[in-house]
């Protein structure tokens, strides 16, 4: 809750100091308990989940100290009551219950994704899967920064009654995500060998994965795009919204994995352009959606 007041009060640079001590705790303790060094004990896996629930609460602390150190404690008025409000839970739980579904609908999506992976009973489809999992992983610590971004600039227009420059700031958002993703895309598949050499793999894996890795870097071009328009649409508090276009993109999403790799299997390859027809739809709605100004309140001003 404290990073994301720190968002959404546009003073993310805070973010840092947390992240900062929470990330050496979490290095120190791992370094201290996995394998017991200085006399700490030898936890092994469990060591790390100490490590980490200690990261966690020091994170914590130091985001809440920050609040108070920095003067936005004062300046916002924070923790100046704990009392119960049914008025302003009501309105929490009306915005963030759609967002909470759509989520769940969203990993479980993934889930149901590798259950036919699964059902291929090959090894190396499954392998070479989690290696493309992993890609998105690395693409989309830049997506979703930029993509909650993205909510927070609209929400924040909407707030300065600019409703008129939500969608230029849209733009410029999916433009410095796009340049980002490009490069990163560049790199696995100009040098698709090094990247596959991290994971220890051998040259026939590295073989069958290229062409799949080429699939991946245009669903990540995609993603980009189409999730930086979908936070758009968070942004705008229309989170019914989010939850509809989440239900048509996982239903077509669905169809496609299912005929294409339980019914007619091609390829490991073409099966994960389900990611494409996932992202379409989710970009064609929410594009359409906010282009059509439907969500607009009317407040805005010029200036």
């Amino acid at each position: 809750m404290g990073n994301a007041f720190l968002v959404a009060s546009l003073n993310s640079r805070y973010l840092m100091i947390g992240f900062i001590f929470e990330a050496t705790v979490n290095i120190v303790l791992d370094y201290l308990l996995i394998k017991g060094r200085y006399g700490f004990p030898a936890l092994g896996f469990n060591g790390a989940a100490v490590a980490s629930v200690i990261a966690e609460f020091t994170g914590f602390v130091v985001v809440f100290i920050v609040l108070f150190r920095t003067g936005l404690k004062k300046q916002y008025g924070l923790f100046k009551t704990f009392a119960y409000d049914r008025i302003v839970t009501r309105q929490v739980l009306k915005i963030s219950a759609p967002l909470m579904l759509q989520y769940v609908l969203s990993v479980t999506t993934w889930l149901v994704f590798f259950m036919l992976i699964e059902s291929l009973r090959n090894d190396t489809y499954k392998a070479i899967s989690n290696v493309m999992r992993n890609v998105f992983g690395l693409a989309g610590v830049f997506v979703w920064a930029f993509a909650s971004t993205c909510s927070v600039m609209v929400s924040n227009l909407m707030g300065q009654k600019r409703e008129d420059l939500v969608i230029t700031a849209i733009n410029k958002i999916v433009r410095l995500c796009m340049g980002l993703c490009i490069f990163i895309c560049l790199l696995v598949n100009i040098f698709p060998g090094t990247f596959f050499s991290m994971f220890g793999q051998g040259e026939e894996f590295v073989q069958q994965g290229i062409p799949v890795l080429r699939v991946v870097s245009a669903d990540l071009l995609l993603m980009c795009i189409a999730n930086i328009w979908l936070n758009g649409v968070t942004g705008t508090g229309k989170t019914r919204m989010n939850l509809l276009i989440e239900i048509v993109a996982i239903t077509f999403y669905l169809v496609y994995s299912w005929f294409f790799i339980k019914m007619n299997f091609i390829s490991l390859a073409f099966a994960w352009t389900n990611e494409f027809i996932y992202w379409s739809c989710i970009f064609i709605i929410a594009y359409f959606y906010l282009k059509s100004g439907k969500w607009k309140t009317g407040q805005s001003v010029e200036k």
